[in-house]
């Protein structure tokens, strides 16, 4: 694909892609004001914003792509890149383009920049002149602080953005030239600009490219110049605290400047048809940006070759769909877009561990990060090889975990773990703390490095656990890697404490969610079959293998189903052989998962006979697939209302059913017409023609939230959705919000 940055020396009359600041002035320099960067490549430039240490929001327009065009591709009057065919959930390559990257200034003056940052990815959303564009090393604090960026409106503003955008003034910032046909410059300058309008009208009022995602301003104090595309459009709260609202599109007609707002939440929450309906902004932007740090992320590879992961076997918190590119022969990246540590500086643990029927075995490379870890695979002898696997990663709070250098003399933990090197190969990993009254019942470690290393739990009893890392050879050789044990018992886990044989595993060392059994049964040589039964009866969930022992042996999962996971065991030359090893069958939502669902206001579209208003009850309840008392919530009455807002909103709780993916909810609103005007009528709430009640399914493994409708369907990251009836004479809109926690875990 043919990427290009681009700027214009002239402004077009009316749909000149983005010019920006003229007049305005240079601010005060310190890292709040160079969160506005320079962003640059093929010979053009543009503006962005530092919207978190390794990501720059800026206009899509700025780079452009069409099949294998290396000139500028021309714009369609909606400002959308000609990459928009591409998954918005995902990052692409800019480096197959641009071998030395895109650069990003932060904080240029009229000398060398004070950091120049290269970016090396991107993403974009649907339809939207918008892109985020990854860096290669993150801007560090000290020299610029990211952005936030208005993903909602605060409070009530969520149902009235016309009123909270009018009147209200903003600062648009850039590096455009100092006029029409000028120079570019290194001089940041801002603008104050008012008379905002959204959505910005088509057509109408003196703008002419309008659209429902776009926020228009008048000139104010300034307005766009070439080199300004993609500058913020910042809001500052009454706490004098700044936030991205909007993205600079380009000059709209003669009254001032065109945006793409930050906050817009209509249309699919994802798409990757170039036609499709607008992508929803808002929540694309959170999931890539603010993201999530949950508990559990995983996914299964099913392939060799880059591929988003089955959903099925795929959890990210964030609620992206994670995915796997290759990079060369036996080296991948999972890639689990917006995932985070619960602290900058900490990273999350991660397992790895060989899927398939071929003697491979597979481990982390040395770049792991909490959204993105790559995977090396070998075969024999240790040579590089292609394979499938399924991966695990963990935040640090939840079971004993850690990462623990070559050297054997530091660990990163929440928990408080000692790391002993006892000798060559050989590590001591110890739990301090006194108050721990359980023993580990599941340990298993996951070498890290770039070469054919391998570890496994060589030994543990209590809370003390040996680890054992060998070489391609065999040879004990000195090797960081991620740590994992626990005692919980909101996960499924077994020690194979047998070489041959059927029998249960020792019940000190197994757990299977739902109180079942864990049995082992040797197949063949080096083959296993391991049941837990008593889990749900569904599939999904992720599998991670660790030998057991002194020996020169790795594992791995040949493939599981709902209850049963099938393990093969090697020797150095690819060779079954009979191992001992650890398994654990993970699936967060095998715990539960605690969900809260509020209505926050309803709004009547159209009069019934008897009044101006409806006269609204109803109620909010879940149907299935949770457990608990507070699963419905009524509201009285109430007369003549057009708008229905609430001093205590209708709240419904619960916990889902252990190993239940979806969770079904219901909204019912009934006009009381009391004789008068007839019999009582139910109020359309859905959008489609034939339903009334909003059916809600709540996905718990994808994170995503679904209004179900014969005729239509919306879809969104939990979080605040609004719907409204269109058919039924008595209609209305609705609002409402869905929480869901991380898995309920029981300690």
């Amino acid at each position: 694909m043919a990427l290009l940055i681009t700027v214009l020396a002239t402004v077009p009359a009316n749909n000149a892609p983005a010019a920006a600041i003229e007049g305005g002035s240079t601010p005060t320099d310190n890292t709040t004001t160079r969160a506005t960067v320079r962003v640059r490549a093929g010979g053009g430039s543009c503006t962005g914003a530092l919207v978190r240490p390794d990501l720059v929001l800026s206009a899509g327009h700025c780079v452009t792509a069409r099949g294998s065009d290396l000139g500028h591709a021309p714009f369609n009057r909606d400002r959308r890149a000609w990459n928009d065919a591409q998954r918005p959930d995902r990052f692409y390559d800019l480096l197959a383009q641009y071998p030395r990257g895109v650069a990003i200034d932060v904080g240029p003056t009229s000398g060398a920049p004070l950091f120049r940052g290269k970016a090396v990815e991107y993403a974009i959303p649907g339809n939207a002149d918008m892109i985020l564009l990854r860096l290669e090393t993150p801007v560090p604090s000290r020299i610029a602080q990211p952005v936030p960026v208005l993903t909602s409106l605060p409070g009530r503003s969520s149902q009235d953005p016309s009123g909270w955008v009018r009147g209200r003034q903003f600062i648009a910032a850039g590096f455009g030239t100092s006029a029409i046909g000028g120079p570019l410059t290194s001089t940041l300058r801002e603008a104050t600009v008012t008379g905002a309008v959204y959505p910005c009208p088509r057509n109408g009022g003196g703008w002419v490219f309008g659209g429902d995602h776009k926020l228009c301003v008048n000139r104010g104090s300034g307005i766009g110049r070439p080199g300004d595309s993609g500058g913020p459009l910042y809001w500052t709260d009454d706490s004098g605290r700044r936030w991205l609202a909007a993205v600079y599109q380009g000059v709209e007609g003669a009254r001032g400047g065109r945006y793409t707002a930050t906050f817009y939440r209509g249309g699919a929450n994802f798409n990757n048809v170039q036609n499709a309906p607008l992508a929803n902004i808002g929540a694309w932007l959170e999931g890539h940006i603010d993201g999530d740090t949950g508990y559990v992320a995983y996914l299964w590879s099913s392939q060799t070759e880059d591929h988003f992961a089955p959903t099925t076997y795929a959890m990210n918190p964030a609620g992206i769909d994670p995915y796997v590119t290759k990079d060369a022969v036996g080296v991948y990246h999972a890639h689990f877009p917006g995932l985070r540590a619960l602290e900058s500086d900490t990273p999350r643990v991660v397992s790895v561990t060989s899927y398939g029927n071929t003697a491979t075995a597979c481990k982390l490379g040395n770049d792991v990060r909490s959204d993105r870890v790559e995977v090396r695979c070998y075969g024999s002898a240790g040579v590089p090889a292609d394979a499938r696997f399924a991966i695990l990663s963990t935040d640090l709070n939840g079971d004993y975990a850690g990462v623990v250098n070559a050297r054997g003399t530091e660990i990163e933990s929440h928990r408080p773990l000692a790391v002993e090197k006892t000798g060559s190969g050989v590590y001591r990993v110890t739990l301090n703390d006194r108050r721990a009254t359980q023993p580990w019942k599941f340990v298993s470690a996951t070498a890290m490095g770039g070469d054919a290393t391998l570890c496994n739990v060589r030994s543990w009893q209590a809370a003390s656990a040996t680890i054992v890392c060998r070489d391609a050879d065999g040879r004990a050789t000195d090797s960081a890697f991620h740590f994992s044990a626990t005692s919980a018992t909101d996960q499924s886990y077994a020690w194979s404490s047998r070489l041959t044989g059927t029998g249960n595993t020792p019940a000190n060392f197994s757990n299977v969610v739902g109180g079942g059994d864990a049995t082992i049964e040797r197949t063949a040589m080096g083959r296993y079959r391991v049941r837990f039964a008593g889990l749900p009866a569904r599939s999904g969930g992720n599998v991670q293998v660790n030998a057991y022992g002194n020996v020169d042996a790795f594992c791995k999962v040949g493939g599981w189903s709902a209850t049963t996971a099938n393990v093969r065991c090697y020797d150095g030359d690819g060779e079954d052989k009979d191992a001992r090893f650890v398994v654990r069958y993970v699936d967060p939502l095998d715990a539960g998962m605690r969900i809260t669902a509020d209505l926050f206001w309803l709004r009547a579209l159209s009069s019934e006979l008897c009044g101006s208003g409806l006269d609204f009850t109803g109620s909010l309840r879940f149907t299935s697939g949770v457990a608990g008392s507070n699963t419905v919530a009524s509201f009285p009455e109430r007369t003549n209302t057009v708008l229905r807002t609430f001093s205590t909103n209708p709240r419904i709780t619960g916990l889902s059913v252990p190993g239940q993916r979806f969770v079904m909810a219901k909204l019912s609103v009934t006009d009381v017409d009391g004789g008068f005007c007839g019999s009582d009528d139910i109020v359309d709430l859905a959008p489609g023609e034939t339903v009334n009640d909003l059916t809600l399914r709540i996905d718990l493994q994808r994170h995503r939230l679904e209004v179900l409708d014969p005729k239509a369907s919306i879809e969104s990251r939990f979080g605040v959705l609004t719907s409204n009836g269109r058919h039924a004479r008595e209609r209305a809109r609705v609002s409402l919000g869905v929480n869901v926690q991380r898995p309920f875990i029981v300690r």
